[in-house]
């Protein structure tokens, strides 16, 4: 966060307010490098002996979106003075100092995972995830200043020649950009070597695949078969397996159920008194209602005959663990059953047409459209915030267009050529031909 510098007379620098009835605190309004949003963040303020010269410090210790207060930095301004004063305290210079020879990988730990596992992140799991696979080993270890531009572009270029996809590389790129972003905010760096490269941004990010019923009948078949695999990839009745991933494939394609939501999925979230499977909504932010489709009623209901569970329980529990399973795990494991089939057979060099999970819920969206529905019914179903985000499925209705212009066409018959009535003329007016 990059401190505004206060005069050596004990001015606040401009866009500092004092904050009433507490001595030396001032708030002021500044881009939260976290969130990326406005924010009020405050300032102590204290004499500080630099040089043999007593200076005035502005010093910022905390944003209000994270539960600083008035009264708090108060509190903190109050620990300074005493340091100050006792001789105890560490120069400015030398903690910003300190604080720029940290590694990159404790500075992530200490801001960005701070940051979102305090905010109960969705997306912290797989960023920390992601940093340590990728980021940390290559960078963890350096700090901010040894970080050159050439570094970053041959570590990009090394993993887009190793086939990570170009949206991959994208989303590392920007995670650890976002930790020298921070750093540059508060002045522990003075070059950000960011700056000299362009990210840029993923051209499509967006499942183009959808699956036929013949398509989803193999999948559903291939994953039935899963059950009875052994370790060797041959088929073995009763070796155990995971006889789990029918149904979970079925969530996807008559529920439109993101893989994170099935794996998460609780016995709370089932409520058959109002046939009513509990979803999360994008645009409220949290869980509601969707009625179940009769398959997956009946589905529900076998497994409860078999194994009543408490609220709280996962329907779909890791096969050894009987924990929450992890989505990564959960990814590997359903693509090991599609190898099985021949359904990515010509498509393994593009990634937007390999079968994946979420091929499932784009497969749920398209055959809504292609059954006709209108577009609100299918971003209510699919529960999308952004009805841009439901538009693409309108281009798998091949005959929605037809039916459209054709329905219109049918709600009004235009009349045909009507020849204009002759006039009667007098008796003693001759028609003349018209000219040409």
């Amino acid at each position: 966060m990059k401190a505004n510098k206060g005069s050596d007379n004990g001015e606040p620098s401009r866009g500092r307010t004092k904050v009433a009835d507490i001595t030396g605190v001032y708030s002021r309004e500044a881009r939260n490098p976290r969130t990326k949003k406005m924010d009020v963040v405050f300032d102590i303020t204290y004499r500080e002996k630099v040089d043999n010269a007593w200076k005035t410090r502005f010093e910022p210790v905390g944003w209000e979106s994270e539960g600083m207060t008035p009264r708090k930095a108060e509190k903190k301004r109050e620990r300074r003075v005493v340091e100050i004063a006792q001789g105890t305290a560490t120069p400015a210079t030398d903690r910003e100092q300190k604080k720029a020879e940290g590694t990159i990988g404790a500075f992530f730990d200490e801001t960005i995972m701070t940051y979102q596992k305090a905010k109960k992140n969705k997306t912290s799991e797989r960023t920390e995830a992601r940093f340590n696979t990728h980021i940390r080993p290559a960078f963890g270890h350096l700090k901010f200043h040894q970080v050159t531009v050439d570094m970053l572009c041959k570590w990009r270029d090394e993993k887009l020649a190793g086939g990570m996809a170009t949206a991959t590389v994208i989303t590392l790129m920007n995670i650890l950009h976002q930790a020298f972003r921070i750093a540059e905010e508060r002045e522990l760096i003075k070059e950000n070597p960011f700056h000299k490269i362009k990210i840029g941004k993923a051209k499509n990010n967006n499942r183009e695949r959808a699956l036929t019923r013949e398509e989803a009948d193999t999948l559903m078949e291939a994953a039935a078969k899963w059950a009875y695999m052994g370790k060797d990839g041959k088929r073995h009745p009763g070796s155990g397996g995971d006889p789990d991933w029918p149904d979970m494939i079925l969530l996807g394609l008559k529920q439109g159920m993101r893989l994170s939501e099935v794996i998460n999925l609780q016995r709370k979230d089932i409520v058959f008194e109002f046939n009513h499977i509990m979803l999360w909504v994008q645009k409220s932010g949290k869980k509601e209602p969707f009625k179940m489709a009769p398959s997956v009623r009946k589905m529900f209901e076998r497994r409860f005959e078999k194994k009543e569970l408490n609220p709280e329980d996962f329907v779909f529990p890791g096969p050894k663990s009987g924990r929450a399973r992890k989505q990564g795990e959960a990814s590997v494991v359903f693509n090991k059953i599609v190898a099985t089939t021949n359904l990515n057979r010509g498509r393994e060099d593009d990634p937007y047409q390999k079968v994946v999970f979420h091929t499932t819920r784009h497969t749920f969206g398209t055959w809504l459209a292609q059954a006709g529905k209108d577009i609100k019914t299918i971003q209510k179903l699919m529960r999308h915030a952004d009805i841009k985000e439901t538009l693409r499925y309108m281009n798998h209705a091949p005959g929605y267009a037809d039916q459209v212009i054709s329905e219109l066409d049918a709600s009004w018959d235009a009349p045909g050529h009507v020849e204009a009535e002759k006039e009667s003329l007098p008796a003693n007016v001759i028609q003349m031909p018209l000219a040409r």
